[in-house]
């Protein structure tokens, strides 16, 4: 932001000897002494508020790197929960298919003592 600067703390055509101004040219020094100290308080004012509003943009990007965190914690917990599901769901399925080879395997041979006991008989 760019500021104006004050001009001419003392009047253009005063002297620079303080003893020969007028009382008028006095008055006007005194008047823009007291113009410079209302522009400095507008600074210090100025200041102020921009070091509240420094805090509140601080305040307001670490509620955003906070929320931003807990969102990607979030996401990340889903993900797991998922791919952790999905690993139960294979094992589950696998030993289903072991279950079911094993006992095709116990069927075959079944089946197959069955047709030597036929064979020995017959």
């Amino acid at each position: 932001m760019k500021t104006a600067s004050l001009k001419y703390s003392i009047p253009v055509f005063a002297g620079s000897n303080e003893e020969e101004w007028t009382a008028k040219q006095q008055q006007e020094v005194h008047r823009r002494k007291g113009e410079d100290m209302n522009v400095k308080t507008f600074d210090s004012k100025i200041e102020i508020q921009m070091m509240k509003l420094k805090q509140l943009v601080d305040d307001r990007n670490s509620e955003v790197h906070r929320i931003n965190k807990r969102r990607s914690q979030h996401d990340n917990k889903l993900q797991i929960q998922r791919e952790r599901k999905e690993v139960g769901k294979k094992i589950k399925k696998r030993k289903r298919d072991e279950a079911d080879e094993k006992e095709k395997r116990c069927e075959e041979i079944e089946t197959k003592k069955k047709k030597e006991e036929l064979s020995k008989t017959s």
